[in-house]
């Protein structure tokens, strides 16, 4: 079995892939921003702030799974919009400058790199799936996933073979599910917006899934859409939501003026219309264990 280093690992998704590599005999190493010594031998500090990372964590590492980066869930003032970027830019160029320094033939032969559909462009209800080949949106979150995949790609200068997920809604404990459910819980569900903008979801495991699969499957190379092979409206994913709660669904939604009044641009993060297709990633061979929504919510929310 190999080494496998995770960044990000604390959050929803690294701390899933960490489990499934451990799980399947690798071992795994992680990278904190939290100084001190951790009770975790196989857990190591790194600062991309001031560009600190002994070389020797990444000693014997045949595989890098690169997560780290600032949340976009928070408010962007001003100081969290760079911390967004910067985060994201500076711990990619951190890693990329280790890997530099070692040896071509001691470089991991593999990194897999986190992105988000959140680069395409937004799309209105009945147009086709957007795939790897359709062009960028505009505006914050396509601009930061477009220079975030940027500055990844560097990792292909080192001779390594990189491959970017670009992430859907993660259906997990925690991530954009916990700010729905306690007014779900509450019997106050509704759909938001005009409730026909796409959510393209892909359950936790099936991404953590994703990555590992990506990591062995050696003809990877370059972006694929980390998503479900369904994608579901807002309004629809709403009433599973409710259903799955045994709880009312409520109409009308919030309209999407008041969203955008009470969000600002982070309104994007609810109103944002992307159905991207897996068709790139289910043609390498990747089978997804949930395929259904109402399925996949359900092993979430009453695990």
């Amino acid at each position: 079995m190999s080494i496998h280093l995770v960044t990000g690992a604390s959050g929803l998704v690294g701390t899933e892939l960490a489990a499934q590599l451990r799980a399947a005999g690798h071992e795994v190493r992680t990278l904190t921003t939290r100084a001190g010594i951790s009770p975790d031998p196989n857990t190591h500090f790194w600062s991309p702030d001031t560009g600190v990372l002994d070389l020797a964590v990444l000693s014997g590492v045949s595989v890098v799974h690169h997560l780290a980066g600032a949340s976009v869930s928070e408010k962007w003032t001003a100081k969290h919009r760079r911390e967004i970027l910067t985060s994201r830019q500076k711990g990619t160029d951190l890693l990329v400058d280790r890997l530099r320094a070692l040896p071509a033939a001691e470089r991991p032969h593999t990194v897999v790199c986190a992105s988000a559909v959140g680069i395409y462009p937004d799309q209105a209800a009945g147009t086709p799936l957007l795939t790897e080949n359709d062009g960028h949106g505009t505006g914050f979150l396509a601009d930061v996933v477009r220079q975030w995949e940027l500055a990844t790609d560097e990792f292909r200068s080192l001779g390594i073979r990189t491959v970017q997920l670009r992430i859907g809604i993660v259906l997990g404990q925690g991530g954009a599910l916990s700010a729905m459910l306690p007014l779900f819980r509450a019997g106050l569900g509704s759909a938001l917006g005009y409730g026909k903008q796409w959510m393209p979801w892909i359950h936790v495991e099936d991404l953590g899934a994703a990555f590992v699969h990506a990591s062995q499957r050696e003809t990877m190379d370059g972006v694929y859409n980390a998503v479900g092979v369904a994608t579901a409206t807002n309004r629809d994913f709403s009433a599973v939501l409710a259903r799955v709660l045994n709880k009312p669904f409520w109409a009308p939604a919030p309209p999407a003026f008041l969203l955008r009044l009470i969000l600002g641009d982070r309104s994007v993060l609810v109103l944002g219309s992307t159905p991207a297709s897996s068709e790139k990633l289910c043609a390498t061979g990747f089978v997804h264990r949930y395929t259904d929504l109402e399925a996949a919510l359900a092993s979430v929310v009453k695990a």
